[in-house]
């Protein structure tokens, strides 16, 4: 449980750091069980858009499934 507490710390001080420096800073949050556990959730989610470009029928499909890429970066603006 703790390790899965550890995880949202991290993704809530991602969400809101303003530079990279202040990203690596987050990392402080993890325990070595809460890196393990985000990097099988990366797996995971990898995995998963993986499939959904691969069965996509269409050019359409495939172009839905890449604006859901685990690996496209949003940026959040904060006020």
């Amino acid at each position: 449980m703790l390790a899965k507490e550890s995880v949202k710390a991290y993704k809530d001080c991602v969400s809101q750091a303003k530079t990279e420096a202040e990203k690596k800073e987050c990392e402080k949050l993890l325990t070595p069980e809460a890196k393990k556990l985000l990097e099988e959730e990366a797996k995971e989610s990898v995995k998963a858009y993986l499939d959904c470009v691969s069965q996509a029928k269409t050019e359409a499909e495939k172009k839905n499934a890449r604006n859901y890429s685990p690996l496209k970066r949003k940026k959040v603006r904060r006020s």
